[in-house]
Parts: C-alpha cells; sequence; structure tokens
C-alpha cells in the first residue's frame, strides 16, 4: 500500500524552492507597493520610512547634529506629518540643560518660537513642537539656524541647525504622507 506524502514535507519543499527560484512567490501573494523601507538624503536632512509587518508606512524627516570633538549627538531633530497633515517637530537634546527654560529655534535670523520640554528619556530631554506654515516658510527660506538652550550652569547654548535641503526633503515627505 503507498501512501501520499506528508503535508509538512510538502511546505518544506515549496518554502525551498521559493527561497531558491528568483521572482518565485505563492500563488496569490502581493507586490508591495512601496518598500519596506526606504531612506534618501537631501543635503544634511534624510528622509526615512519603515513598513512594519502588517502595519502602516511611517516616515520622517531628520537631521543628526553630532559635537565636532567627539562625534557623539548633540541633537536630533526629526519632523513628521500628522493625520491632519500637521508638520510636528520631536527635538532630542542633551541632557544638562534648564529643562525650565525651554528652546527657542530660529531658521536664519528669525525666531521660528520657543518650545518647553516634555520629558526626558535615556537618549535625551525631548521638546515637542509644532510648525505652522510660516514657520515652515521661514526654514525653507534660510540655509542654516540654531537651537538655543540654557545650560544648567546659565551659560546659553546654540546648536546649529543646516536648513540645506529642507525644502526637498519636506516635499518628499509629505509626497510620501500623500501616497
Amino acid at each position: 500500500m503507498t501512501s501520499a506524502p506528508a503535508a509538512p514535507a510538502f511546505a518544506c519543499a515549496l518554502a525551498l524552492c521559493l527561497a531558491v527560484l528568483p521572482g518565485a512567490r505563492p500563488a496569490g501573494a502581493q507586490e508591495s507597493p512601496a518598500p519596506d523601507t526606504l531612506r534618501e538624503t537631501f543635503r544634511d536632512w534624510s528622509v526615512q520610512c519603515a513598513t512594519p509587518e502588517g502595519g502602516t508606512r511611517r516616515c520622517e524627516m531628520s537631521q543628526t547634529i553630532r559635537h565636532t570633538d567627539t562625534g557623539g549627538t548633540l541633537l536630533q531633530f526629526v519632523l513628521r506629518l500628522t493625520d491632519e497633515d500637521q508638520v510636528m517637530g520631536v527635538l532630542v537634546t542633551p541632557f544638562g540643560l534648564r529643562l525650565s527654560e525651554g528652546v527657542r529655534i530660529r531658521a536664519g535670523e528669525t525666531d521660528i518660537g520657543a518650545y518647553g520640554f516634555d520629558t526626558c528619556l535615556a537618549s535625551g530631554c525631548i521638546v515637542m513642537a509644532g510648525f505652522d506654515e510660516a514657520a515652515l516658510g521661514e526654514m525653507r527660506a534660510a540655509t542654516a539656524g540654531e537651537v538655543r538652550a540654557m545650560a544648567r550652569s546659565g551659560e546659553m547654548l546654540a546648536i546649529p541647525v543646516s536648513f540645506m535641503g529642507f525644502s526637498a526633503g519636506l516635499a518628499r515627505l509629505r509626497a510620501l504622507h500623500a501616497g
């Protein structure tokens, strides 16, 4: 009496064939319209997206400012779009700042606004900053700016930020958000 091959052995053989044959995929499998991860650079800004398995693609635009001598991170400046298409900034600052003073963001010679600290985590202290179209226009027009904060010692710190590539990066972020 001959018996049919066991189903698990057939499944393993199919998985092996799919791994070996280029372009092979199970019947009914859908091509993803977008890559699982994406990273593009626009001068001093990066746009990155990730799609967790079974999730929705999330994109953000960022710039990391490093200390010239130590290479340590001084500031991480991240922009995300809300579901209402508003631009929300998340800044991760170093420790040792007077939290009660918050931060001031400048684009060129224009003061964009003052923002308070939200919380501190192991990676630094977090500032949440909403940007309206007027503030974004100032950032698009500038090539450089800074994030100002007061150290616990009372010294005013000015962390330089580049706005080179900002306009193109923001346009790409919005296109990815819409698509």
